[in-house]
C-alpha cells in the first residue's frame, strides 16, 4: 500500500509542475510560489478540520520540523527558474539524479530519523540501471547553463529535504496537520522572499490572466504531501524517491498528450530503464529479507 502511495505521489506531482510552470510563465517565478502556497494553506486548512487532525504535538519539537515549507519554496523556484533554460526532460533526470544521492545518503547514515539502512548490492544495481535511463533522457537537451544545471539537481536534494522533514512532523502531529504546517510556513517564506527578489510586483499581476486550472497545483500539492507524509515513514527514501519518479515520469507524458505537446519515445525509454532499476532494487530487496 505506501509503495502504491508512492507512485501516487508522482502522479501528483507531475500534475503540480504543470500547474505551476504555467503560474510562472504568467506570473513569474516569485508570485507564481505565493500564489501557489495561498491555496495550498487555505486547502491544506480545510482538509485538517474536515480530517479532525491536528498541526499541534503534545511536545517540543525542534525548529527544523517546521522547514519543509521553507524548503519546499527553494525546490519550486529552482525548478522553476532550472526549466526555462534546460527544458522538461533535463530538470527532470537532473533532479532524479540529486534525489537519488541524497536518499542514498539519508538511508546509508539514517538522517532525519529514518531508519538506518546499509546500502547493498540491490541498491547500486537499481541506482546504476535508473542513471542509465537519465542519461538517456538528458541526450539532446541542449547547452545547459552552468547555474541551470546545479539549481535542476539542487531541485532534486531540496525535495528530499522538504518530504523527509513533513514526514516526521506527520509522526508526532498528524498528517493534514504536517501538511498544513507546510504549506502556512511556506507562504510566510514566499511572501518574504517575493518581497526581496521581485523588484516589480504589481508588474507581474497586470498581464494576461493565466487559465483558471493553473491555480490547482497548491490544491493537488496537499494530496501529494499527505501521501509524503503518510508513505514516508514506511518506505526508504531511496525507494520513495524512484517510485514518486516512475510515477511522475509516466502521468508526464500522458499530460503532454493530453495538451498537445506529443508523445516522447526518449522519455518513455528513459523511464522503463527506471521502473527497471526500481524493480531490481525491490527484488533483490525482498530475496534478501
Amino acid at each position: 500500500m505506501y509503495q502504491l502511495m508512492c507512485l501516487l505521489s508522482g502522479v501528483l506531482l507531475a500534475f503540480v509542475i504543470t500547474t505551476n510552470g504555467t503560474l510562472t510563465a504568467y506570473y513569474g517565478a516569485y508570485v507564481g510560489a505565493v500564489i501557489v502556497h495561498i491555496v495550498g494553506t487555505v486547502g491544506s486548512y480545510i482538509y485538517m478540520k474536515a480530517a479532525k487532525q491536528t498541526c499541534r504535538s503534545a511536545e517540543k519539537l525542534p525548529l527544523w520540523m517546521y522547514a519543509g515549507g521553507v524548503i519546499g519554496i527553494a525546490t519550486t523556484v529552482f525548478q522553476s527558474v532550472a526549466f526555462v533554460h534546460l527544458g522538461a526532460t533535463a530538470v527532470m533526470a537532473l533532479s532524479l539524479f540529486g534525489q537519488t544521492v541524497t536518499s542514498l545518503a539519508v538511508d546509508g547514515l539514517g538522517l532525519f530519523g529514518m531508519e538506518k539502512r546499509a546500502v547493498g548490492k540491490g541498491t547500486v544495481l537499481g541506482v546504476l540501471v535508473s542513471l542509465c535511463g537519465i542519461g538517456y533522457m538528458m541526450q539532446g537537451a541542449g547547452d545547459m547553463q552552468a547555474v541551470s544545471l546545479l539549481m535542476a539537481i539542487a531541485a532534486g536534494v531540496s525535495a528530499v529535504f522538504s518530504r523527509l522533514t513533513n514526514a516526521q512532523l506527520s509522526l508526532r502531529t498528524s498528517a493534514a496537520g504536517s501538511t498544513f504546517t507546510n504549506h502556512w510556513v511556506g507562504l510566510v517564506g514566499s511572501i518574504l522572499l517575493m518581497f526581496v527578489a521581485e523588484p516589480d510586483i504589481m508588474g507581474c499581476l497586470q498581464g494576461a490572466a493565466a487559465p483558471v486550472w493553473a491555480f490547482g497545483g497548491g490544491i493537488i500539492a496537499v494530496g501529494m504531501i499527505t501521501l509524503w507524509n503518510i508513505a514516508g515513514p514506511k518506505v526508504s527514501a531511496f525507494r520513495l524517491t524512484l517510485l514518486s519518479f516512475v510515477g511522475q515520469v509516466f502521468m508526464g507524458i500522458l499530460i503532454d498528450v493530453f495538451i498537445g505537446n506529443g508523445f516522447s519515445k526518449q522519455i518513455f525509454i528513459g523511464g522503463v530503464f527506471v521502473v527497471v532499476g526500481v524493480l531490481l532494487n525491490m527484488m533483490m530487496d525482498k530475496q534478501k529479507a
